[in-house]
């Protein structure tokens, strides 16, 4: 059976992102394999975003997704809220349309949540649905020769605890790649001022690359460290690591932790201190079964596990 099927984007950047971009790279990937199964997809988002075989509706503030939503209501057998706001999750659901939402962080309150992890779901009160994200994999090639650093790769902020990264990889004694994006807050650029200042004494700082760079750098590297300091919903840059064979030592909360299999394709740190082990271990692991971890979060499988969970809801395909 072949669905009619809106999906609420976001307005902040284009879909796919050009450059860094989370929520929008996931929602690309939906959109794409839903077409590819025969659907019929209508993208609501910012200008300059991929158009699907449904159309894509340009919208330039999430509000603006709501009310062109609210007008269409009744085009679609389904809709899927990935917005930030979850305005026309809320207003449809209530409405009783077969509406769904993917929240990311706790003040995002949709209608029929679909959680990114076990972690975001535990923060709600609630323990299911889960569908655990993925991306398109096509491009991430297995890299086995790696090269004698570390990397941290993701977005440059407090909340990412990249100070935290730069001091377990001093205490190590190891080399480490500082590379990602600035964050758009205010205080993000201050914070960049400070992380610039602790690269030194085998702590590089790169910065902002391409997307070609980041997989010559992620792939190369003997492993990622991410230390975040929040609940992270979902690490994108977790599973882009994974599928170029490069393990992961990660430490805080969230499903980043639900990403990695300890001793398998990476190391969960629960103190400082075990760091020491985790760089022991990480250089043992058969990349071979990093990568096999890393191809489960794809945009296919996520498409199928959102596709049953419409199915099962509302007794459709």
């Amino acid at each position: 059976m072949s669905l009619k099927i809106a999906i609420a984007g976001t307005t902040a950047i284009e879909t796919p992102p050009k450059g860094y971009g989370g929520i929008e790279l996931l929602v690309y990937g939906l959109v794409r394999e839903l077409e590819k199964l025969g659907h019929r997809v209508t993208l609501y988002a910012k200008e300059g975003s991929y158009e699907p075989n449904g159309g894509l509706v340009v919208c330039g503030s999430e509000s603006d997704i709501a009310k062109q939503l609210f007008e269409d209501r009744d085009s679609y057998d389904i809709i899927h809220d990935w917005s930030h706001t979850k305005l026309a999750s809320r207003l449809l659901g209530r409405m009783g349309y077969r509406v769904f939402s993917t929240p990311f962080w706790t003040d995002e309150r949709g209608f029929n949540p679909i959680y990114p992890s076990k972690a975001v779901a535990y923060a709600f009160g609630s323990i299911s649905p889960i569908v655990y994200p993925g991306i398109p994999v096509e491009g991430y090639e297995l890299v086995e020769d790696k090269e004698d650093y570390y990397i941290y790769f993701g977005r440059i902020a407090p909340i990412k605890g990249v100070d935290r990264t730069i001091f377990l990889a001093r205490k190590a004694g190891v080399r480490l790649k500082v590379v990602g994006h600035v964050g758009w807050g205010a205080y993000d650029k201050v914070y960049i001022q400070y992380i610039k200042s602790l690269c030194r004494d085998g702590i590089e700082w790169v910065g902002e690359v391409s997307h070609e760079e980041k997989l010559e750098l992620l792939g190369h590297a003997k492993a990622m460290i991410f230390t975040p300091l929040w609940l992270e919903s979902y690490g994108i840059t977790v599973t882009e690591s994974l599928l170029l064979g490069t393990p992961v030592i990660v430490s805080g909360v969230g499903g980043h932790l639900e990403q990695v299999i300890h001793g398998v394709c990476g190391y969960h740190l629960t103190r400082p201190d075990e760091i020491y082990d985790a760089i022991r271990v990480v250089e043992r692991l058969d990349y071979r079964k990093v990568r096999e971890r890393g191809l489960y979060f794809s945009s296919e499988r996520m498409t199928r596990d959102y596709l049953k969970i419409y199915g099962e809801k509302y007794d459709l395909l």
